[in-house]
């Protein structure tokens, strides 16, 4: 008869707010090119697309910590210049949809923040 409010805390609605936060974010990236910086700055796209950036990462880091997403790391020799192609063998991974790829080319490590069904992928797709 009557609905109850939903649980904020789930991992459903923390997924579902991550990828409000995430399509909210791109679009003011591109917005932000569209405009040129100075402009976007002056009317506050960049702090918008920065307040969406830090919610998406509190929603990734809920969904991290109740285990719904896990982080897979690897370090790669000669990262800066192995991006592409590591990003190539990243192409090839179907059905993975919320997978964030993380490099860090001063320490030559590759982060992969993904669903746990597809963290060995990742594992083997950085060993090759």
């Amino acid at each position: 008869m009557f609905r109850g409010i939903p649980d904020s805390n789930t991992d459903e609605a923390h997924r579902q707010n991550l990828q409000r936060y995430r399509d909210s974010y791109f679009k003011l990236n591109d917005l932000e090119h569209r405009l040129g910086g100075d402009f976007a700055k002056l009317i506050g796209v960049q702090a918008l697309e920065r307040r969406y950036g830090r919610k998406a990462d509190g929603e990734r880091e809920a969904l991290l910590a109740s285990g719904y997403l896990v982080k897979v790391h690897a370090a790669v020799s000669n990262l800066e210049s192995r991006t592409e192609e590591i990003n190539e063998r990243f192409r090839h991974i179907e059905g993975d949809l919320e997978s964030l790829t993380i490099f860090d080319t001063r320490s030559n490590r590759v982060s992969v923040i993904c669903r746990p069904q597809y963290a060995p992928i990742y594992r083997e797709a950085l060993q090759k």
